[in-house]
């Protein structure tokens, strides 16, 4: 909540991490970031934590003419973790 609080306002912004919920989507760590980024869409909603959890996650809050893309990478490079990775198309 105090991360939140920290990035209030309307300034474009890309907030991505291990956020270790471990109830996934549904996880009150989520959901409470989620409202925070209303316009982030999830396109991805695979594993991302040794193809068990999904712990991992990328929100945006971009201006409507952005178009931002995401997908969670197929290797994980050696981690534990499959790194999400965006794309973010400027008009």
């Amino acid at each position: 909540r105090g991360l939140i609080q920290q990035l209030e306002g309307d300034t474009p912004l890309v907030l991505g991490g291990d956020f270790n919920t471990w109830f996934g989507f549904s996880d009150r760590a989520f959901r409470e970031t989620a409202r925070a980024f209303p316009g982030t869409r999830v396109t991805d909603r695979r594993a991302t934590f040794r193809g068990l959890l999904r712990l991992d996650h990328l929100f945006y809050r971009v201006p409507e003419a952005w178009r931002v893309t995401w997908r969670r990478a197929e290797d994980a490079y050696g981690s534990d973790h499959h790194p999400l990775i965006a794309t973010i198309d400027l008009p």
